[in-house]
């Protein structure tokens, strides 16, 4: 006989609960020694950044048809890249954030294929309309059919968020190289301004753009006026992108528009007294704010990398690869509501899930040695790696149209594994064998010197 949905709905909150058991059967070791609550948020605010950051390189290096690629194309308008960064860097965090003991933090956000085309025209269409033409939007929609699911990974770590000096994020760039970026990032913010504000209306046939675009001298003297009258303010966000944001009363910028026309167009003029009174009863207030946003990055030469690096001999080939698992889960009452289906999806992902954690407890570690064998021997390691299994990400998704069972492919890369399973191994110093000994210099004697 068959089961009622409520009951079925029971049995698969009971698989779901036993399948979190399973998987946390392989940890029991003590709980790291929790951050304080302001450490940890700014941990997960570099992390999140640093994720969106790496998104970013991913999407621009999507395919957009012939032998352009994403990057390439809105590289043509720095209005439309300008737009592009700011909505790459509103992405939301992906599975939640996971914290190791070792007081590092990794984030994880995605993009599918279809909201980031959906996302490039839209932005193309209100900023610059001429980049993406009917030939390169046509292109560019046959191109997105291939695009893959886009995922980010950040890791942030202590020292990231410790120098009270620096912003959350900018600890390997020099102060000087931040107050760079903040001039870059404010002209860039007025420069903005200056595009928004030539928009405005003066008459109901005419935009202030009739008056910058004049002459390079009256653009050039906008941009100064602007600097001069616009109030701008700079946050340095986590991922190493000053953001500014410049805005100015509808009413000083009227002030700005008389003072810049009289002084350099008394023998020409292009609007009269009567336009300008026109363009307060067309916006309705002179008070009126008009805003823009600008963006800049440290320059190469301010951000300061270590004088060496350690080369890890012993690093695995898997280090650097992914592991593949699938998991399935087959509804008893076939296809269901959208909330059941969910919930199946849960289901399948958590047996991929085990399914990896199978894969990675027989990955070696040199001659008969595994993961499973470094667990037993150091137990500490077996809440990081539960938590290192949860970075899994779901590539793929189908659902059966008769049965309803579900079956998600998952991805999970290798690297965050073996930086967890290497603070267990025993670290040792070598020089080739066939090397000389290092001279070590000794002090001279009195009668050298």
């Amino acid at each position: 006989m068959k089961r009622s949905s409520s009951s079925a709905a029971a049995s698969r909150r009971c698989q779901v609960g036993c399948l979190f058991a399973g998987l946390a059967l392989i940890a029991g070791a003590s709980a790291a020694e929790p951050l304080p609550p302001e450490q940890r948020a700014g941990l997960e605010r570099v992390a999140l950044a640093r994720a969106r950051a790496a998104l970013l390189d991913t999407l621009n290096g999507l395919p957009a048809g012939g032998r352009e690629t994403v990057g390439t194309l809105i590289g043509r308008d720095v209005r439309l890249d300008r737009a592009w960064r700011l909505w790459v860097r509103t992405r939301p965090v992906f599975g939640g954030y996971r914290l190791f003991s070792d007081q590092t933090c990794d984030a994880d956000v995605r993009a599918a294929p279809d909201e980031v085309l959906t996302a490039l025209l839209q932005i193309a269409d209100e900023v610059s309309p001429a980049i993406v033409e009917p030939t390169v939007r046509k292109r560019l929609k046959a191109a997105a059919g291939d695009w893959p699911l886009c995922y980010g990974t950040g890791t942030a770590e202590r020292k990231d968020v410790a120098n009270v000096r620096k912003p959350a994020g900018w600890a390997d760039v020099s102060i000087e190289g931040i107050e760079v970026t903040r001039r870059a990032a404010s002209a860039d913010a007025i420069r903005a301004l200056l595009g928004s504000t030539a928009t405005i209306k003066v008459t109901n046939a005419r935009q202030l753009s009739d008056l910058v675009e004049h002459s390079v001298s009256v653009r050039d003297a906008f941009r100064v006026r602007l600097a001069e009258g616009a109030k701008v303010e700079v946050r340095f966000a986590a991922d190493q992108v000053a953001t500014a944001t410049a805005e100015i009363r509808l009413a000083d910028l009227i002030r700005v528009t008389m003072a810049i026309h009289e002084d350099l167009l008394a023998n020409e003029p292009v609007f009269g007294a009567r336009d300008f009174s026109e363009m307060v009863m067309i916006h309705g207030s002179a008070e009126r704010v008009v805003r823009a946003t600008g963006i800049a990055t440290p320059p190469a030469s301010a951000i300061t990398h270590p004088t060496y690096s350690r080369v890890e001999l012993d690093r695995p080939a898997w280090a650097a690869r992914k592991l593949t698992a699938t998991g399935t889960f087959t509804p008893e009452d076939g296809p269901s509501q959208p909330l059941e289906q969910a919930l199946a999806r849960d289901v399948a992902r958590l047996h991929g899930i085990d399914s990896l954690r199978e894969q990675v407890l027989e990955l070696p570690l040199g001659g008969s040695a595994t993961v499973a064998a470094l667990i037993d021997l150091r137990p500490e390691l077996k809440d990081d790696i539960v938590t290192g299994l949860h970075a899994a990400r779901p590539v793929r998704t189908t659902v059966g149209p008769r049965d309803g069972a579900v079956t998600v492919t998952l991805e999970l890369p290798l690297e965050r594994l073996w930086w967890i399973v290497r603070r267990g191994m025993d670290r040792v110093d070598v020089f080739p064998t066939d090397a000389p000994a290092p001279v070590i210099p000794q002090p001279a004697t009195a009668e050298e010197e």
